[in-house]
């Protein structure tokens, strides 16, 4: 099971056939901070030169939390030096919300994520191929982190007071930027503590329409709580496990955290 984000179409200025891509976020189905950016072109291109690229995610505020492990997944053709992705600026819930710049409502960190301007060349079919990875740091169990649409009142603000926040594909010295497009949010469920993790739990089907099956090898279910890709919490069952109703649940991801009296875990579900 995967969950999927598209994040971003760039649009590229110069280029035969005004090739485009499709930016994709995945998130890994065993690590709920580690993402890759995953890139679907319109057509092949063979020899593209580009200078740089950025994009910018909103993380909850106040962990503090940001982004560790930032990976090159390009297969770069040339290029004075790799692309090293990075982590270019951070502006905090307390200098975006009130007794701030009084931009947003100081509950999110809007961070800028980029590798350096220099000349890089990339060949590619047309099938998917990845970017980059990073992981969330500060274990948030709440909150989301999202792509920030470049015309989000947060983004124009920003620009408005002088800064380079865009999604931008740097190609030739030209900006061509980024629109979102499809879901631009994943959110941080409460995962299981590592020391008392209950094991031997299956559930089945998965992804699953009217009902689902837990059971646990080892312990004796106490409960099972359904919480949304926002990390709210939409439903919870203390009895009869094995005919868990879920039909009234709207399709997409959710985090099942199965408990038993001292341990428990989270199981990823997809509804249809």
């Amino acid at each position: 099971m995967r969950k999927t984000l598209l994040l971003l179409v760039l649009l590229i200025a110069g280029y035969a056939q005004a090739q485009t891509y499709n930016f994709e976020l995945r998130q890994d189905m065993s690590n709920q901070y580690l993402f890759t950016l995953y890139a679907h072109p319109s057509a092949s291109a063979t020899g593209l030169a580009f200078d740089q690229i950025n994009f910018d995610i909103f993380l909850p505020s106040g962990g503090p939390y940001s982004v560790t492990n930032l990976t090159n997944l390009l297969s770069l053709d040339g290029g004075s030096q790799p692309a090293n992705w990075a982590l270019q600026q951070t502006f905090t819930g307390a200098v975006l919300g009130p007794g701030g710049a009084n931009i947003d409502d100081g509950s999110r960190d809007f961070l800028v994520i980029g590798i350096p301007v220099n000349n890089y060349v990339i060949t590619h079919g047309t099938t998917e191929f990845a970017v980059m990875s990073f992981e969330v740091t500060g274990n948030p169990t709440s909150g989301s982190i999202e792509l920030i649409a470049n015309n989000d009142p947060v983004k124009v603000a920003l620009k408005g007071f002088g800064q380079n926040v865009d999604n931008t594909f740097l190609v030739g010295g030209s900006n061509s930027f980024g629109a979102t497009t499809g879901t631009t949010t994943y959110g941080f469920a409460p995962l299981s503590n590592p020391e008392v993790e209950l094991t031997g739990v299956s559930m089945f089907p998965n992804p699953a329409n009217d009902f689902i099956r837990i059971s646990a090898e080892n312990a004796e279910i106490k409960d099972i709580t359904f919480f949304n890709i926002n990390g709210s919490r939409v439903k919870t069952v203390a009895s009869n496990f094995e005919q868990v109703d879920v039909k009234a649940l709207s399709a997409g991801v959710y985090f099942v955290k199965v408990s038993s009296e001292d341990a428990s875990t989270t199981i990823k579900l997809v509804k249809k």
